[in-house]
């Protein structure tokens, strides 16, 4: 005697082939999700706006990085007393905003711990669009931990379901 099984029959490979388109949404829902969160994540990376002339004080400490208030520097002038100190005198990390005092020769001759003033121009990067898109990836990284298991779990029992329903009616016959 011959086992029958409803994936022996055609009834059950049509049921079973259904699944395909379906599983085949989920993965490009998901594709399309990830590349559009890479995408709003690179806009609000190149979102910036430039500050200028912002006015910080360090103290002179050689060879001692110092940071200055804000990063991503794109022009910087040192002054102590009113007078402009050479750029041989000092090194600037301009994506950090750490400042260094590298030098002790006569035109850089400043007494250790006097306070002087760096006036730079900054790039910032903290705009509205970044918070946007940072609080969006947040919520879109949520759904692995928090919904994921949910999404399967109703996801098995549907195709259980089914399974079961398909079970009772293989003897019908449809025309």
């Amino acid at each position: 005697m011959k086992k029958s099984s409803m994936f022996n029959n055609k009834r059950g490979q049509e049921g079973v082939s259904k699944l395909y388109p379906f599983i085949l949404l989920i993965l490009l829902v998901g594709m399309i999700l990830g590349v559009g969160i890479l995408t709003l994540e690179k806009f609000g990376a190149a979102t910036s706006y430039t500050r200028t002339n912002y006015n910080d004080t360090v103290t002179i400490a050689n060879y001692t990085a110092q940071d200055l208030d804000y990063g991503n520097i794109t022009f910087v002038s040192i002054y102590a007393n009113g007078t402009a100190i050479p750029s041989s005198c000092y090194s600037i990390n301009s994506t950090d905003g750490h400042f260094i005092w590298t030098n002790e020769t006569a035109v850089c001759d400043v007494v250790q711990g006097t306070n002087f003033g760096v006036m730079y121009d900054f790039k910032e990067y903290d705009t509205k669009t970044r918070a946007s898109v940072t609080s969006s990836s947040t919520e879109i990284a949520k759904i692995t931990t928090d919904w994921l298991g949910l999404i399967i779990t109703v996801f098995v029992l549907a195709l259980i379901l089914w399974l079961v329903i398909a079970s009772f009616g293989a003897g019908v016959e449809r025309r």
